[in-house]
């Protein structure tokens, strides 16, 4: 499977009662597809995965498929602490429509061995018939899939990539010297984009694509296009809204999307809203960037 771009990582909006409110969620992938992004990766990190039921994770990733009709691929992370929860969820992805599953590591028991992961991956593959991206985020699920284990995960039929979110870009070009060309390596650190697809990746899983997708787009357009003076100037660009855009977790990305004229709805608790004075600095920060004009 071909994918490559930006790839947003797609959040999930609450309504005030905290259900999926579901209006939001279809105007945010319309606004999203119009600012040219290449893909979706919904119920993610950013998503708030682990926040919600599998019958509302199936319910977002049903949203997002009929929503996008086929114009860009869908990538739905199916991935859970239990095989059989992850396995449903990827029978799920593949029964609505979706274009491929992406399956996190298990998480919780951070002492599981390789054996044990290999295995989970493997029963998740072979019960789908569609392409699976594993996706690695260490600082989550307390176990990071080195690059030897990466391999090993690959030899299962219909594994063709993997979101490295592992923050660690040494890590990421032992990836992408190390698997094969026909793997896919798609980088999961929105402040690398620009490095990670000059030394190879296929393109960038990016949470702040949600707010800012024309700035993702712009460094992944001009990147491949041999503008790397662009390039690096909006990879700057988006380092400086980046610690605006990264905590509290979500909620700012929420608060872009309300300033630029969405209903984008709220996250759910633990997680908290912004007060007056973060909203605020979300302000400031998009219009430094130039993404909201002063009226």
């Amino acid at each position: 499977m071909n994918v490559s771009g930006i790839i947003t990582a797609l959040v999930t909006p609450f309504d005030d009662d905290g259900k999926i409110a579901e209006s939001s969620l279809r105007d945010i992938v319309e606004f999203q597809i119009r600012e040219g992004v290449n893909g979706f990766f919904p119920c993610g990190s950013t998503g708030q995965v682990a926040l919600m039921s599998l019958q509302e994770r199936e319910r977002v990733a049903e949203i997002v498929v009929e929503e996008t009709r086929g114009r860009i691929p869908v990538i739905v992370q199916v991935g859970c602490p239990d095989t059989a929860s992850t396995v449903r969820l990827a029978k799920h992805a593949e029964r609505i429509g979706a274009d491929a599953i992406g399956c996190v590591s298990p998480y919780y028991y951070s002492s599981i061995d390789e054996e044990s992961i290999l295995e989970h991956f493997r029963l998740v593959a072979e019960s789908v018939a569609i392409p699976v991206f594993i996706y690695n985020i260490p600082r989550y699920t307390g176990i990071n899939l080195r690059p030897a284990l990466v391999s090993r995960i690959a030899e299962i039929k219909s594994v063709v990539g993997i979101k490295d979110s592992s923050h660690d870009f040494t890590q990421l070009l032992s990836l992408l010297g190390t698997m094969p060309e026909d793997f896919s390596v798609i980088n999961g650190s929105d402040a690398s984009i620009f490095p990670a697809i000059i030394m190879g990746a296929n393109g960038a899983v990016a949470a702040s694509a949600n707010a800012v997708p024309e700035i993702c787009t712009d460094i992944y357009r001009s990147a491949i296009s041999g503008n790397h003076a662009a390039a690096v100037r909006q990879q700057f660009r988006l380092n400086t809204l980046l610690p605006t855009l990264n905590k509290p977790p979500i909620a700012p990305l929420m608060e872009c999307l309300r300033l630029r004229g969405m209903k984008s709805g709220k996250v759910r608790r633990p997680l908290r809203e912004l007060s007056e004075r973060e909203a605020s600095r979300v302000a400031v920060s998009l219009r430094g960037a130039g993404i909201l004009v002063e009226a």
